[in-house]
């Protein structure tokens, strides 16, 4: 508090001497208490602004690498889709000949698996 008590009886004297004082010289006065004022401003804003620090970020690009495949000619190819097509019979087709008693006996005598 002892600081602002001098800095109010400093003002006073300025005041007091520029109420005897001419115009011009309380023009003088008034202008360098203002710069005084602005100084005052400048420094205390310079206090209170936070600290910012620069960072720098390196962005790397990544190169592109060529890559040289063979491919092997005598591999078999393989389709996308599946052959779901069913083989179609070519010729003519001949019903089988029915079983004579003897073959009908002996199937019947076999297991079946």
């Amino acid at each position: 508090m002892s600081a602002l008590t001098d800095v109010q009886q400093a003002l006073n004297i300025v005041r007091q001497s520029a109420d005897q004082a001419e115009w011009d010289m309380r023009l003088e006065m008034l202008q360098l208490t203002m710069a005084t004022a602005a100084d005052i401003v400048a420094l205390s804003r310079k206090l209170t602004k936070p600290k910012q620090r620069t960072q720098t970020k390196t962005n790397l690009i990544p190169q592109t690498k060529i890559v040289k495949r063979y491919v092997d000619a005598l591999a078999p190819k393989t389709d996308a889709e599946p052959n779901t097509k069913s083989k179609s019979v070519s010729g003519t087709i001949r019903p089988t000949a029915p079983l004579t008693p003897q073959q009908q006996k002996q199937a019947e005598l076999t297991p079946r698996r």
